[in-house]
């Protein structure tokens, strides 16, 4: 299993990651610096990462604006030209269904899946395979005809919905994970909370979280694989750290989650390939 790290804006900090374990990471094409950093990474090449490319689809959305489906082609054009020993996935440009401070009706939902299924098979056409994600609240018909049609890399993507609770998420998950063979490999979008990915048995998932300690204010006891609440930390907390200067101890808690959640699985039967 593959915790995979989100939010890196500096090579010095790439560098850092790399030097106390980071094996993968996800960059968004909305960053102009996406390609600066990949190129960094590649200059790694006695190791192996996995790099995810998510479209910018939904950072776009919220700032109003759209991605031109032809500048993304171009753009992973231009890092496959990258040599590198790494693995790199493009994750498809999503459909956002509904305008910003709206509910999407089910009408709107069905016409972006349909939408994002054509975009996948416009990018396919280019000559790119790309990871497509299916997300909460979308139709599970979508879901059998992506795991059948769109699933070059045997690896697709599952976005809970990131207004929801993390039991309306996990019933969710539990749904999804009854419909899949375990040999489909899946990546979970920002969705790292340990009860989950004991839960279901995704290939990989994404957080921002170890970087944003500050906005949420937690204790990481990174050898227990506990997260101690903002509103429980006191001066009798025997380990706290000034989240605006330090998140080393939030890093490595998702370090070792990650060796936790393959080991949990491994004894489970479920072995990942990479």
């Amino acid at each position: 299993m593959r915790i995979i790290f989100s939010a890196v804006k500096k090579n010095e900090l790439l560098d850092w990651l790399v030097a106390n374990g980071a094996q993968s990471f996800l960059f968004s094409y909305e960053d102009k610096k996406v390609f600066k950093q990949v190129e960094h990474l590649s200059t790694y090449t006695d190791k192996k990462f996995i790099i995810l490319i998510d479209s910018g689809a939904f950072s776009a959305w919220n700032r109003g604006l759209v991605i031109n489906i032809d500048h993304y082609v171009q753009f992973i054009e231009k890092v496959k030209k990258i040599k590198t020993t790494h693995e790199i996935y493009f994750i498809n440009l999503d459909v956002i269904p509904h305008k910003k401070g709206t509910i999407p009706t089910p009408e709107q939902i069905d016409r972006a899946c349909k939408k994002g299924i054509e975009n996948y098979f416009y990018i396919k056409d280019k000559g790119h395979s790309t990871i497509h994600t299916f997300h909460q609240f979308e139709s599970f018909d979508f879901l059998r005809f992506i795991v059948e049609h769109c699933n070059d890399l045997n690896y697709i993507g599952i976005s809970p919905a990131n207004d929801q609770s993390v039991e309306s998420r996990n019933e969710w998950l539990k749904t999804i994970y009854n419909e899949l063979k375990t040999d489909v490999r899946t990546h979970v979008l920002g969705l790292t909370a340990k009860d989950s990915l004991e839960k279901f048995p995704c290939y990989s998932a994404d957080s921002s979280s170890w970087i944003n300690v500050g906005r949420f204010g937690e204790l990481f006891d990174y050898d227990e694989l506990e997260k101690i609440p903002k509103k429980n930390l006191n001066k009798n907390n025997l380990q706290y750290f000034d989240p605006n200067t330090d998140f080393h101890e939030a890093f490595k808690y998702y370090l070792n989650l990650e060796k936790y959640i393959t080991d949990l699985w491994t004894t489970r039967g479920i072995k990942w390939k990479n």
